[in-house]
């Protein structure tokens, strides 16, 4: 007898209802998340990721220029912990930005290989920069707009600039140090603020960062002629390399300086300047007297109808020099040398009286039974009629030897110092020089000499050759 059989009628029916209303539940529970979701990351875009909703956040380049795209979107579906700012920086394309440095009040980050970067919150504006790309700022009001919960992920997108690199070079083909390179908008003169840079010492230079379009470029340096064009960055935001060469001015700009003891540069002034060079008709070389270098050790003069050969600079207290001239700029480093200073004094009130006429003599016999003949000897240079009043300074030529000053002023004043000795290296004490009337029966029209002189040994007109076997040199 067989046992007996549960017959379960209707259990089908029973199986059906179960699982429909599972699907019920789990379709109410996608739901509610999709609801959370939105909530914390704000509404979806039907964009892809890579093509982020534009919002209207405040951009600014890296120099402060406005743009007109913020392109800024929120990062849907994912959240940021409480108290944290978090999100990513792409550019245009979606691509993730590496590198780019996000700062939000004192707190600074570099995005990741994945372009993302997270930040404690603050109030604090929302400032990303990155060296090939526009850079954008975001304020607190923008950021919450974009995400309504305090902490929400947004995505940061920055666009690509160009910039106008290359070389600046004379005709002789020498790179120019500190030519000022201009950039601005088609139609003005004024560069853009912030977009004026200068060449380095290979004569290079970059721009700021540019946006496509036509951009006004100009190149200014002193004794040079200013170059002035146009340049189009394409839509492509590639790099524009642009290589110039500045013709020569009408004028020669010489900066003379010095090393000091802590061997920072300082400049020269008072330095005597003079120009050699070849005449184009007649092929003579010349000397032309073209003046003394300002407080900034510069001195800007015309060129002339000679073609500049080498500048040749003389002051007290730095040895002679000649330089060769390439181009319209030269720059030359003066070494120190010995001086005489002293003052000049009016024996009749004992106050200071402006030299206009000081001169260093050579003694040319060294014979101590023999008179001794003074000749005019080959100066360093000479300053006067400068403060202090009465002061004077005479470069002394490395030749050892007995040396004296005569000093000349108005009024027919004159004196001479005492005869010193030079070592041919070593500043001697300074001159105090009393200067007295000429005799009253002296020709009016031929200068007097002062007592002490002899007029046979004094010869102003010649340069006042050394004795043989001194060396004239610098």
């Amino acid at each position: 007898m067989s046992p007996p059989r549960t017959v379960f009628t209707g259990g089908w029916r029973t199986i059906v209802l179960l699982a429909a209303s599972a699907v019920a539940i789990l379709y109410l529970a996608h739901r509610l998340e999709e609801r959370d979701d939105g909530d914390a990351g704000g509404p979806r875009s039907l964009e892809s990721p890579n093509a982020p909703s534009r919002g209207t956040g405040k951009d600014t380049t890296g120099d402060g220029a406005a743009l007109a795209d913020p392109g800024v979107a929120e990062s849907p579906r994912r959240r940021s912990p409480a108290g944290l700012l978090s999100g990513r920086v792409t550019d245009a394309s979606g691509r993730p930005i590496e590198g780019a440095l996000v700062t939000l009040g004192a707190e600074t980050a570099r995005t990741d290989s994945r372009g993302e970067f997270a930040l404690a919150a603050s109030g604090s504006d929302l400032v990303v920069r990155h060296a090939d790309h526009f850079g954008r700022t975001l304020t607190a009001e923008q950021r919450r707009a974009m995400a309504p919960r305090n902490g929400g992920r947004i995505t940061v997108v920055l666009f690509r600039g160009a910039r106008i690199t290359g070389g600046v070079t004379s005709v002789d083909g020498r790179p120019l140090e500190g030519v000022e390179v201009s950039v601005g908008p088609e139609g003005r003169s004024a560069p853009t603020p912030g977009a004026t840079t200068r060449t380095d010492g290979d004569g290079r230079y970059a721009s700021a960062l540019l946006a496509p379009g036509s951009h006004r470029v100009r190149f200014a340096h002193p004794g040079f002629r200013s170059l002035e064009g146009m340049v189009t960055v394409t839509a492509a935001r590639e790099d524009v390399g642009l290589d110039v060469v500045l013709l020569e001015g009408e004028h020669l700009v010489l900066h003379a300086f010095h090393r000091s003891d802590t061997n920072a540069l300082e400049p020269v002034p008072d330095a005597a300047v003079w120009l050699i060079g070849r005449d184009p008709e007649s092929g003579v070389e010349e000397s032309r007297f073209l003046g003394h270098t300002d407080e900034r050790g510069v001195l800007e003069a015309r060129r002339g109808a000679s073609a500049p050969r080498r500048v040749r600079i003389t002051v007290p207290g730095f040895r002679e020099v000649e330089e060769p001239v390439h181009g319209a700029e030269v720059r030359v480093e003066l070494v120190a040398a010995p001086l005489v200073e002293g003052r000049a004094i009016d024996a009749r009130t004992g106050k200071p009286v402006d030299p206009i006429e000081v001169e260093l003599q050579f003694a040319m016999s060294t014979d101590p039974e023999a008179a001794t003949s003074f000749r005019r000897a080959p100066d360093r240079g000479v300053t006067f009629g400068r403060p202090p009043a009465g002061a004077f300074r005479v470069g002394l030529p490395p030749v050892a030897g007995t040396y004296r000053v005569v000093v000349r002023a108005g009024e027919r004043l004159s004196g001479v110092s005492g005869e010193f000795a030079f070592d041919g290296a070593t500043s001697p004490p300074p001159l105090s020089i009393e200067l007295r009337p000429d005799p009253e029966d002296a020709d009016p029209g031929v200068r007097a000499v002062p007592a002490g002189f002899r007029a046979d040994g004094v010869d102003a007109g010649t340069s006042g050759d050394l004795p043989d076997g001194d060396v004239d040199g610098s």
